[in-house]
């Protein structure tokens, strides 16, 4: 285990490092030229001379492979670069707003597990039956349905039609009903299908026979023999849902206007802010692998058949 841990921690540098190349040569090779897209944000006027100014200012006169490893000498020091309009560090703007869109996300995959599979469950036991029938409808019509529609009808519904709820803000547990619930209804939908599947699949494996024919009660061979294998393949969906939901969080927060790091990376995009925009992939794409790596070692922990450090 510790040598799995250790191994997959020394990857987790040459994919921080791959994605910061690509993202670094994307940016680059925009429409959009950063030296005036600096100065539009700045307030200064585009002349030559302050576009040759801040061309040499932002080192874009040097070659593309030494911009970037003046950025990757800066990136191993902590700096990330300063964000083009505020003139802060783009680690320390990130840093600040992902507070808001990680307890988003949180409660959006709790709101996901504590809903999907109790009713993944109950349509395996009660298969071809009418509460099978009516969590197939439901994980149906969540799979079908765009977030961005969900909450705009959420809206007008529970706050404008029956003003009970807030549209918008952050504030106490009021304001999170609205954007957790359209945030997470897709990974609903999934996340029953999967429970589902993956029940009827181990309801009728041969440790489930010889566990019947031992004379073990049903609720214990569901809970001791069918629950703990079926958990095997909703773990790796549970990861997965993880960076969905964290990538969805933009559309969300936007239409709720949460204050959160995916509102703000919006406004960087509009505005062309690069250093943002590639901090903001930089610290998404290490929460994300430390995720599966938390997911990994849960294998693990559910099924000691599985050796991690062999395995891998």
């Amino acid at each position: 285990m510790l040598r799995f841990l250790c191994r997959r921690l020394l990857l987790l540098f040459p994919l921080l490092l791959g994605v910061s190349v690509f993202v670094f040569a994307v940016l680059r090779h925009g429409k959009t030229d950063p030296a005036m897209a600096y100065l539009r944000l700045s307030g200064l006027p585009p002349t030559e001379s302050m576009l040759a100014a801040t061309r040499e200012n932002l080192g874009l006169n040097n070659p593309l492979w030494r911009q970037y490893l003046d950025w990757l000498t800066s990136a191993l020091q902590g700096d990330m670069g300063q964000s083009y309009v505020t003139g802060n560090s783009a680690l320390h703007e990130i840093l600040y707003y992902l507070p808001a869109t990680i307890e988003l996300t949180m409660w959006a995959m709790a709101a996901t597990i504590f809903i999907s599979v109790p009713l993944g469950i109950a349509a395996a036991l009660y298969k071809d039956r009418w509460p099978d029938h009516l969590t197939r409808i439901f994980a149906f019509s969540a799979v079908s349905m765009p977030s961005f529609w969900l909450g705009f009808l959420l809206v007008l519904l529970f706050s404008r039609h029956l003003d009970i709820l807030p549209a918008m803000g952050r504030g106490g547990p009021e304001f999170l009903v609205l954007p957790v619930l359209t945030l997470s209804f897709m990974s609903m939908g999934i996340n029953i299908r999967l429970v589902r599947a993956s029940m009827l699949e181990h309801m009728h494996s041969r440790s489930v026979t010889y566990a019947r024919s031992r004379g073990l009660k049903r609720w214990r061979i569901i809970g001791q023999h069918v629950l703990r294998n079926a958990f095997i393949p909703v773990l790796t969906s549970m990861s997965m849902h993880f960076g969905e939901l964290l990538g969805g969080a933009v559309i969300v927060e936007n239409i709720f206007n949460w204050p959160g790091v995916g509102r703000y990376v919006v406004s960087a995009i509009y505005n062309h802010d690069y250093p943002v925009i590639q901090t903001f992939t930089l610290v998404t794409t290490f929460i994300f692998v430390v995720v599966n790596l938390i997911t990994d070692l849960l294998y693990a922990r559910i099924d000691p058949r599985i050796r991690l450090g062999e395995a891998r």
